[in-house]
Parts: C-alpha cells; sequence; structure tokens
C-alpha cells in the first residue's frame, strides 16, 4: 500500500464531513467532534499527572496498564458528559430559532465541520504514531537476535505502520506538534528506547557504528550504562512496548540528550533497511545424495 494512504484518508475524512455537514446538518458532528476532543485531552492528561496524584494522595504506584486503564475510563466519562453538553449548546446556538441556523447546513455547515473532522484526523494520526512505533520497536527486537547475522531465511520487511508514520512526520511542523500532544510515542523517547535495544546487540550496533548519521547517537555518552540499567532492563523484557519507551529513565535520558533535533529527526527506516541488506541470508548446505 501507499506510503501516502493516511494523507489520501485524511483528505478523505475531512471530504466526507464537508458533504454530509451540508446535506444532514453540521450539530452531531460538530458536538461529537468537541466531545472527542475532550476524551482526547482528558486522555493525554490522565497519562500524564495520574501516576503523580496517585502517588501523592493514596500513596500508590500506578502501573503502565493501570495508568493507562484509568486515564481511559475517565476520557470515555468526559466525552460522554461533555456530549450531552455540546449537543444541547449547538442545537441552542444553530437550531431553527438560532439567528445562526444559516450556518447549520449548506456550504456554511460545510466549512464548520472541518472542526470535528481535523480532530478526527489528529486522532487518526496519533494512532497510527503509536502503532507505527510498537510495531518498529518489535521489528528491531526481531533484528537484535545474535542469530540474525548468520540467518538462512529472509528478514521481514520494515513495518508498513512505521512507513505511515514517517510519511506524517515528514513535515517538521506536523511532527512537532505531535511531540507536543502524543503522550506515547514522542520522537526522542522511542529513539531512545531504539538505541538501547541497538546498544544491547552485537552486529546491529557494529552496523550503526559504521553510519555517519547513527555512529554519534549509538556511542553517546551514559547510552550503554542505560541499556545495562535493571529497571530498564526489566520494562524491556516484558515487551510491553510503550511502557519501555515512557519508562522514566529513558525519559530523562532522552530529554537530556546532548543533541537533542538530531536524535528527534533520526529516521530509522533506511538505516534498519540497510541493515536488512547487509545480513545475506545463508545457504543451506546440499546433502549428497545416498549411493
Amino acid at each position: 500500500m501507499t506510503d501516502f494512504f493516511p494523507l489520501l484518508l485524511a483528505v478523505l475524512i475531512v471530504l466526507l464531513t464537508f458533504s454530509s455537514a451540508m446535506k444532514n446538518g453540521v450539530v452531531k458532528l460538530i458536538a461529537s467532534g468537541m466531545a472527542a476532543f475532550v476524551l482526547f485531552v482528558v486522555l493525554i492528561l490522565g497519562v500524564q499527572f495520574l501516576p503523580q496524584l496517585a502517588q501523592k494522595f493514596l500513596g500508590l504506584e500506578l502501573t503502565w496498564k493501570s495508568n493507562l486503564g484509568m486515564a481511559c475510563v475517565l476520557a470515555i466519562l468526559a466525552y460522554t458528559i461533555s456530549r450531552i453538553i455540546f449537543g444541547w449548546f449547538f442545537r441552542m446556538l444553530l437550531g431553527p430559532d438560532s439567528w445562526f441556523h444559516w450556518m447549520s447546513d449548506g456550504i456554511p455547515g460545510g466549512f464548520l465541520s472541518v472542526v470535528p473532522s481535523l480532530i478526527i484526523v489528529i486522532f487518526l494520526f496519533t494512532c497510527t504514531r503509536i502503532a507505527g512505533t510498537v510495531l518498529e520497536l518489535n521489528y528491531v527486537a526481531t533484528l537484535c537476535q545474535p542469530q540474525v547475522s548468520h540467518t538462512n531465511t529472509k528478514l521481514p520487511a520494515y513495518p508498513q505502520a512505521a512507513r505511515w508514520r514517517n510519511t506524517i512526520e515528514s513535515s517538521p511542523l506536523i511532527a512537532g506538534f505531535f511531540d507536543l500532544i502524543d503522550p506515547f510515542s514522542t520522537r526522542a523517547s522511542r529513539n531512545t528506547g531504539i538505541l538501547v535495544m541497538v546498544d544491547r546487540s552485537v552486529s546491529l550496533k557494529a552496523y550503526f557504528e559504521t553510519l555517519p548519521e547513527t555512529a554519534a547517537l549509538i556511542e553517546a555518552p551514559g547510552l550503554s550504562q542505560l541499556s545495562a540499567n535493571e529497571e530498564v532492563l526489566k520494562a524491556l523484557q516484558k515487551q510491553e512496548r510503550l511502557s519501555f519507551v515512557n519508562h522514566p529513565r529513558i525519559k530523562d535520558f532522552a530529554s537530556s540528550f546532548p543533541d537533542q533535533p538530531e536524535l528527534k529527526q533520526l529516521n530509522l527506516q533506511p538505516v534498519l533497511e540497510g541493515f536488512v541488506e547487509s545480513v545475506k541470508p545463508v545457504p543451506i548446505p546440499e546433502t549428497s545424495a545416498a549411493n
């Protein structure tokens, strides 16, 4: 599938919501869109602040799964309540007896529908980023296996979801925007997590050291100590990828990295694809036929 699929889908969503608002009215669309915005904000804030609040007021240390689960429950509750409130508000604002009723459908309604459609697109892109990051980390874990350097089978291709994510992030402004609003898959943290994984692989680390775009990163001061840290190793061994890249030690190392722009702008797709190309499958020796 084309690498531009998410962008094409985003355009399709905007056009479909525009058409639907022109024909059927924009009240339900904009109420649902604003409620979805509330859901997104509550989810982000919940993931970021629930662990501190639980520790401060209840003396509890939340795991990643429990933190995410609680944040999702609060976000769904916030969506339900805000959908009722926004539904009532926009029916009053754009209803038949309102001075603004002319904006409820037709071309004006279509333009108003851009607001909920953009919220949908932002949610879509965020989900694509998360999926791309999880699958990219799984892919790197496969390439870090010791037997990769002498395998006799063809290695898998770079994940399509990660390609879509890279396409979305091809604009520095868009990438920076999603780093601000997406608490799960910031470029600095996920690239730091991958560097930690690579540091523990002999063959992949040796390949990174030969490339100008990755040599300085893989040799960054403190990276080897981070990859040997017991807490980080425990998070890595659980194979919970989002929990791993959001581990406090990973995030602290990423935030204090000396060359932040280089770490954020690192595109690992060509690097990993180059490594796969450099690994030639070992041919299986032919057995001589029995006499």
